[in-house]
């Protein structure tokens, strides 16, 4: 997977005005891959296509 396919979960979080502890909740369900570089979490754009609407639904 290439970086340039990363989101940065912080910045991703910060600018849904969601919480990050919210995303590796979805992550212990498997429901969104988070990929870890050199302590930094990330999550690849692919997790995110079609998925806009998730937080709306529960």
């Amino acid at each position: 997977m290439e970086n340039n396919n990363l989101i940065q979960l912080a910045q991703f979080c910060q600018l849904h005005n969601i919480d990050t502890a919210f995303i590796f909740a979805l992550q212990e369900y498997e429901l969104v891959e988070i990929v870890v570089i050199e302590n930094n979490p990330y999550l690849p754009q692919e997790q995110l296509r079609g998925r806009k609407n998730v937080a709306f639904a529960l």
